[in-house]
């Protein structure tokens, strides 16, 4: 008996979360989709000629830069009120770089391009030795 009871509660808590996913879905899509909703935003993370967007769905995108030593890429999902921005970046001197941000959907545009490029910046001063950089490039090149 109580098997049917967590059974059928299962099945409403599953039923209910994909029922307001796609609510959320639905009203991204009639505002224009996710480059419509945060211009700024997306105007910023393209602003770069090796930018290029990899996929899109209605409610995520992913962005990625690649040059001869790097790769970068960002995710953007749009999650009921929440706009979640992960970013991953690997490179010959830096390494790997990860970092994540869960933005409320209002939030100013501006305002989150200044917060997630200081944190990539703030990120990089802590995590990597400027010091040794001339050594690692001499590396590199000599490879």
């Amino acid at each position: 008996m109580w098997y049917i009871i967590i059974i059928i509660i299962i099945g409403y808590v599953i039923y209910k979360f994909n029922s307001d996913r796609n609510e959320v879905k639905t009203k991204i899509e009639k505002r224009g989709g996710l480059r419509k909703i945060y211009p700024k935003l997306f105007e910023y993370l393209l602003n770069d000629e090796n930018a290029r967007i990899n996929y899109e769905k209605i409610d995520e995108i992913e962005i990625s830069w690649k040059s001869e030593y790097s790769i970068a890429k960002f995710r953007l999902m749009q999650s009921f009120n929440r706009l979640i921005v992960d970013y991953v970046a690997k490179t010959a001197l830096l390494g790997e770089i990860k970092n994540s941000w869960e933005f409320d959907s209002g939030t100013d545009q501006d305002l989150m391009i200044m917060t997630i490029s200081n944190d990539i910046e703030k990120r990089m001063e802590r995590e990597y030795d400027w010091e040794g950089l001339p050594d690692k490039i001499d590396d590199i090149v000599n490879q």
